[in-house]
């Protein structure tokens, strides 16, 4: 069973509800960003939605908990198959793998779930999350392997770069080549 490990929750980009006839979406309201045990620095930019969880309404009761801050990257990384890490000053882009993105997963609910003090997050829960997204989430990967492939989040990348150096107030953030 993966060992989830310790990172560095910086922003959990304030995300908003939105409930439509469909179901349920969350839309980020400012950047979210984790630092990992690795020391990258993930980022998710501001406006992306996602559904927290792709499991039927009447199961949404299971998924209120730290893995909701994990499922961002995670959602982002599954339906675009790369992420945003910030090395050097430079935004980057960061294909992931199916297997890369439910670790992810697993490693920020840790971490959100230490830096919360949760109770109702003991490892063994984690644990079984992470193994779900990894069965489960098999077919939401290969159903959009063909889309992943040829899509980039919303805007060219150094479009993000600026949105991001600008929300942060930090210096103008360079592309990485």
């Amino acid at each position: 069973m993966y060992q989830p490990k310790q990172g560095h929750v910086i922003n959990t980009g304030e995300p908003t509800l939105l409930i439509t006839m469909g179901g349920k979406t969350f839309q980020l309201d400012d950047w979210w960003a984790y630092t990992d045990h690795l020391n990258r620095h993930w980022v998710v930019p501001t406006g992306f939605v996602y559904d927290l969880a792709s499991i039927p309404s009447w199961l949404w009761w299971l998924q209120w908990g730290p893995w909701n801050n994990g499922a961002v990257l995670h959602d982002f990384a599954y339906n675009f198959g790369h992420a945003f890490v910030v090395k050097n000053n430079q935004l980057v882009k960061q294909n992931l793998s199916k297997k890369e993105a439910d670790d992810l997963f697993a490693d920020i609910t840790y971490t959100t779930a230490i830096e919360n003090e949760l109770k109702n997050a003991p490892l063994w829960r984690i644990g079984l999350m992470h193994l779900a997204v990894s069965w489960f989430g098999r077919g939401f990967w290969s159903k959009s392997a063909d889309k992943k492939a040829q899509q980039t989040y919303g805007k060219p990348l150094s479009s993000v770069a600026a949105d991001y150096a600008a929300s942060t107030k930090e210096a103008p953030i360079q592309v990485a080549a």
